[in-house]
């Protein structure tokens, strides 16, 4: 019996330090998913996160016979396009250099030249409604989904146009396959971290 008890009162210490020893936790470092934005990038038009291996290239706006109405307003525009590392789709961020034409429309106003243009292509196959009373970096905006049939891909274009300021007028697209949901949600969550100059 004192046998006994003695095992009983040895197993409750054991259990008892066992209890009260400090946990320990190891930092297993995990890699980076697919989808993480850790790369800032920044420029005079814009700056944004993104995942971490992607590539852009720059360009600029023709801006045709307006370029010395352009200049004397002092109306900066560019192109820059961001693509993945396995280029499943791109996104394409331009800020424009027509908006002097109407400095006062609404951004609905520009959204329509862009429906005009796509019902005038003959590849364009679906025009989504417009989106209205939207916000990107806190600027007014509207948005429009647009298919085209391009050799039996059908690629989609996820467009927001912005206002900012007077004369600033900024298109921002997601462009990937029809039914790619992750490139999708991967553009959206890129353009909350879109900021615009």
């Amino acid at each position: 019996m004192r046998k006994l008890l003695y095992l009983v009162f040895t197993a409750a210490i054991m259990m008892t330090a066992c209890n009260n020893k400090p946990k320990t936790s190891t930092n297993k470092t995990k890699g980076l998913s697919i989808d993480s934005l850790v790369v800032p990038y920044d420029d005079e038009y814009f700056s944004a996160l993104l995942p971490q291996g992607w590539t852009w290239a720059t360009d600029t706006c023709e801006t045709w016979q307006i370029k010395h109405i352009v200049d004397s307003l002092r109306i900066t525009s560019g192109v820059t396009e961001f693509y993945p590392p396995d280029n499943s789709f791109k996104i394409r961020l331009v800020k424009g250099a027509t908006r002097w034409l109407a400095p006062n429309n609404p951004v609905s106003d520009w959204v329509s030249m862009i429906l005009m243009r796509a019902d005038a292509d003959s590849t364009c196959i679906y025009i989504s409604e417009v989106r209205d009373s939207l916000q990107v970096d806190e600027h007014e905006a509207c948005n429009v989904w647009t298919a085209y049939d391009l050799g039996g891909d059908t690629i989609i274009q996820d467009q927001y146009v912005v206002i900012k300021d007077k004369y600033d007028l900024y298109y921002l697209s997601g462009v990937f396959d029809y039914g790619d949901e992750k490139s999708d949600r991967l553009w959206n969550k890129i353009l909350s971290t879109i900021k615009l100059k």
